[in-house]
């Protein structure tokens, strides 16, 4: 199981402004650190390894206009998508992939309750999962499937929630040292 993860940044005073101050969020499992994997996202979803950061919030298209407003650039502007929600991605100023979500997905395949307190409009932001592109999903802890093009998107319960992304034809490059870094239990 993940405990938390580590973000590296090149300023913790700045990040902590950033997610802090602009983002309003705070979460004892999520660590900013100095100097290490600062930066470096890949576009290309066959990297291997560290995907992004997502947080639930009340309303992504309030959220991603508040942020917008603020300066900050979106990869993915608001928009629907498989599983029933809606999401935006955007970069944080070291480059780390930040994801905004409405809620929890309809999974295709559904395997046990998922426990979430959801924050309502206005709200701040809640750690929803780190996503993380593997070779093979576990059996154990599966919330829930979702099927989307080549992938396979499984949902894992733990203090720190994961969605995993996973390829049948099991084509993965290299792994590259990204910005998140799971800490185990």
């Amino acid at each position: 199981m993940i405990a938390g993860v580590e973000i590296g940044v090149r300023d913790v005073a700045a990040a902590e402004r950033f997610y802090g101050g602009l983002l309003g969020f705070a979460d004892e499992r999520v660590r900013l650190v100095e100097g290490e994997g600062a930066g470096g996202w890949v576009d290309d979803d066959r990297q291997l390894g560290n995907r992004h950061l997502a947080f639930y919030v009340g309303d992504v298209d309030a959220e991603a206009a508040r942020l917008r407003e603020a300066g900050v650039e979106f990869t993915i502007e608001p928009q629907d998508v498989t599983g029933d929600v809606r999401l935006a991605f955007f970069l944080d100023p070291d480059g780390t992939l930040l994801e905004l979500l409405s809620g929890p997905p309809r999974y295709h395949r559904t395997y046990a309750e998922e426990r979430v307190a959801l924050p309502g409009p206005g709200d701040p932001p809640v750690l929803a999962h780190l996503a993380i592109t593997v070779e093979r999903p576990p059996q154990d802890g599966v919330i829930g499937e979702l099927d989307v093009d080549d992938m396979l998107i499984t949902f894992v319960d733990g203090p720190v929630a994961l969605e995993l992304f996973s390829f049948g034809d099991g084509e993965l490059l290299p792994t590259e040292n990204g910005n998140l870094k799971a800490v185990q239990a």
